[in-house]
């Protein structure tokens, strides 16, 4: 049927995710992102514009699908501060063990190249990561109302150590630091959590 699309939107998404993920946004050039999604120029143009509304897009993607399942761990252990930022950092190191995903974050790769990153798509990183610390800090909030109070320190402040930890994680594994390794920093990072005695 005439003005139909041939492909499946989503796939050809999650492709250009990949790409962005592999490359970053500076080294992904729309002669990677035709290969990687398999589309021609006319239609990978007329579905998600240029190349920087493509970059948003899969930003917007990665968020509700691969970060998604990270603010699900997150909120796996309500009112228990350390169970909750462990599983997050659980969730993020299977996913470094998956052979399927590229190294590192998407997120975290972009926050690298925000100084050369188009004004909307920075805004958007920050957006996220701010995003994240919120998170964290509503899980600290949480644990501290009952009880769980993460020990010392300004919650904010504990909070962007926390996401920044996650950061650093992606970074590392995308450097090549074995995932081993990674564990036995988010174990280290995780000491600064536990209730506090009586």
């Amino acid at each position: 049927m005439t003005g139909r699309k041939q492909f499946a939107v989503d796939d050809a998404l999650d492709a250009a995710v990949r790409v962005f993920w592999e490359r970053g946004y500076d080294g992904a050039t729309v002669a990677h992102l035709l290969e990687g999604t398999g589309l021609g120029r006319g239609s990978l143009y007329a579905t998600f514009g240029d190349k920087e509304e493509l970059f948003l897009a899969c930003l917007d993607r990665y968020a509700t699908t691969v970060a998604a399942r990270l603010l699900a761990a997150l909120r796996s252990h309500p009112g228990d501060p350390r169970a909750a930022v462990g599983a997050m950092y659980t969730a993020i190191l299977a996913r470094m063990q998956d052979p399927g995903c590229p190294s590192g974050c998407l997120v975290t790769l972009s926050a690298g190249e925000c100084a050369t990153l188009p004004q909307r798509a920075r805004e958007v990183v920050q957006q996220l990561i701010a995003g994240q610390v919120r998170e964290v800090r509503g899980v600290l909030a949480e644990g501290a109302s009952c009880g769980v109070v993460p020990h010392g320190g300004d919650p904010d402040a504990l909070a962007e150590y926390l996401v920044g930890t996650a950061q650093t994680l992606a970074l590392l594994h995308r450097a090549g630091t074995d995932v081993p390794t990674l564990r036995g920093i988010a174990d280290t990072a995780l000491h600064v959590l536990h209730p506090e005695v009586p």
